[in-house]
């Protein structure tokens, strides 16, 4: 997006130049009202055109400006904090939004960098008018003022009302790979390489219990998982939690069902089913999951057995449905489930994974479902009890 933006602008401004140019000769030869008239018109295109693509690509003009202002060689202070603020705020925004489309509205709120003043004692990061204020203390160091503005937007942006019911050792697990997935999502390696060296390596050597949490969500990471199962569902954990509940009884319950998503990241021998489920109907987490692989089901019995699955999981308990695994089929399932009203709504998108030692395409689809869709899921369609079970084997690849 951010190479996009500045292609467009790059030929936005030749094109106003040569606009100028060839203006040139006739503002020479009028007055001082033809120049005005003259230069006014293309002058307040660019201004019109700049505006634009400040409002289709914030992120990438951000970027574009940081970029050409780097390559000035000398700057004032206040310029050079200007390249900062944009480069921080274009590559954070830019994962806020990319994450945000992949985890059903995961992180609603852009961040905007302010300095910290001298009457400051600390960085702080906090929610005003709809965006996290990332108080950041300026460096030179491109690389720390990321990572520092990423860390800091966790605090403040990332799943925030859950993060009272998690351990000091799992939030920090989390927000260190929320950063890495940042930085990588941005190609930024000498970020990375900085953040790694700097900061990961350091605090995981130092303390084992953040480093056990952090594998394991670098992992599910890897696998397309963290950002599009365990955050979203993480955010949605406060709004189950009853007053009753004990801090231990929290931290049981959320590792239990990191502990579920991480059996989801073993891949099952070569030649053993590819289509499988897994549930989680606990009563913090009610949650299943449908791996489907381009298995021979759906060439011989087409998306019934998934559907009737996805009706039957939503009649266990299940309010949460993924579909997940490199069948193309899968945005199509979750489609017809809306459709029958087995399920209320639907999101879908695409990665790419290393799946069996190749790279793969794979897809994930979010089902919600209330409990009165749960209810009726089974009737919505009269003869779904006929259909072919999700369970029965049809051929030698399939158990």
């Amino acid at each position: 997006m951010a190479r996009k933006a500045a292609i467009v602008a790059v030929i936005v401004i030749l094109v106003a130049i040569a606009a100028l140019w060839l203006l040139l000769p006739q503002i020479q030869s009028g007055g001082v009202q033809a120049v005005v008239g003259k230069v006014g018109i293309p002058v307040g295109m660019v201004i019109a055109l700049w505006r634009l693509l400040k409002s289709l690509f914030p992120e990438g003009m951000k970027l574009f400006v940081a970029s050409v202002l780097r390559k000035i060689g000398y700057l004032p202070v206040e310029l050079k904090r200007t390249v900062v603020r944009n480069e921080v705020e274009g590559n954070i925004n830019r994962a806020v939004k990319e994450f945000g489309c992949e985890g059903s509205r995961l992180l609603p709120h852009p961040a905007s960098v302010e300095w910290v003043s001298p009457g400051e004692l600390s960085p702080d990061s906090f929610f005003r008018d709809g965006r996290i204020i990332i108080k950041l203390d300026y460096s030179e160091n491109p690389h720390r003022n990321i990572v520092e503005g990423g860390m800091l937007y966790c605090k403040t942006g990332l799943v925030p009302e859950t993060r009272c019911y998690l351990s000091d050792q799992f939030r920090r697990g989390l927000d260190l790979v929320f950063v890495q997935a940042v930085l990588e999502r941005n190609d930024l390696r000498e970020g990375l390489l900085y953040f790694v060296q700097e900061v990961a390596q350091r605090e995981l050597t130092v303390n084992p219990d953040v480093k056990k949490h952090y594998d394991r969500f670098y992992e599910l990471h890897e696998c397309g998982y963290f950002t599009r199962i365990l955050l979203p569902e993480l955010r949605d954990y406060a709004g189950r939690v009853h007053i009753a509940d004990t801090r231990r009884q929290h931290h049981g319950w959320i590792e239990n069902f990191v502990d579920f998503l991480m059996e989801m990241t073993k891949e099952p021998p070569l030649g053993e089913k590819l289509a499988i489920e897994l549930d989680h109907i606990k009563k913090r987490f009610r949650v299943s999951v449908i791996i489907i692989g381009k298995t021979q089901r759906l060439a011989i019995e087409g998306q019934r057995p998934y559907i009737k699955r996805i009706a039957k999981c939503a009649q266990e308990g299940a309010r949460t449905i993924f579909l997940i695994g490199p069948s193309n089929a899968i945005p199509d399932i979750a489609k017809n489930a809306v459709n029958l009203k087995i399920a209320d709504s639907r999101t879908c998108d695409n990665y790419y994974v290393t799946w069996r030692e190749s790279v793969q395409r794979a897809w994930c689809a979010r089902l919600e479902i209330s409990e009165e869709t749960a209810v009726l899921a089974s009737d919505r369609v009269p003869d779904m009890e006929a259909w072919p079970d999700f369970e029965a084997p049809v051929g030698p690849d399939e158990g």
